[in-house]
C-alpha cells in the first residue's frame, strides 16, 4: 500500500515543500530537491518517457548496463533511440523480461 501526499504550489497547502510518503513499512519525507530533480531536467523527464514505453525488458536490460557503470546520459540516450521499434520490439516479446529460471536445488538427476 502506498500513498503520496504533496504540500507546497502543486499540491495546493501553502508553505511546505516537501512529499510525505507513506506504505506499508512507515512513512517518510523526502526533501524538496529529490522530489525536483526530474522537473529541472526536461531532457530526463523525456527520455524517461521513450524508455518507458519500451516496457520492462528493455528498461531491466538499460539498468544492468548502468550499474555495470555505463554512462547515465549516453545510455539514456542509446535506449531513447529505440522509441520508433517499440512495436517492432513488442511483436517479438522483448519487452517482457523472460521467464525465470527454476533450478533443483543439489543441481543433477539420479
Amino acid at each position: 500500500m502506498s500513498h503520496e501526499t504533496r504540500a507546497g504550489p502543486r499540491g495546493g497547502a501553502a508553505g511546505s515543500e516537501e512529499i510525505t510518503k507513506f506504505s506499508g513499512f512507515g512513512s517518510h519525507k523526502l526533501p524538496q530537491a529529490e522530489n525536483q530533480i526530474a522537473s529541472r531536467n526536461p531532457r530526463l523527464r523525456h527520455l524517461a518517457g521513450r524508455i518507458h514505453t519500451l516496457g520492462p525488458g528493455p528498461l531491466a536490460e538499460m539498468l544492468i548496463e548502468l550499474s555495470a557503470g555505463k554512462p547515465l546520459m549516453p545510455t539514456l540516450e542509446a535506449y531513447s533511440r529505440l522509441y520508433p521499434l517499440g512495436e517492432f520490439i513488442a511483436a517479438f516479446g522483448g519487452d517482457r523480461l523472460p521467464q525465470p529460471r527454476i533450478v533443483a536445488a543439489g543441481g543433477g538427476r539420479r
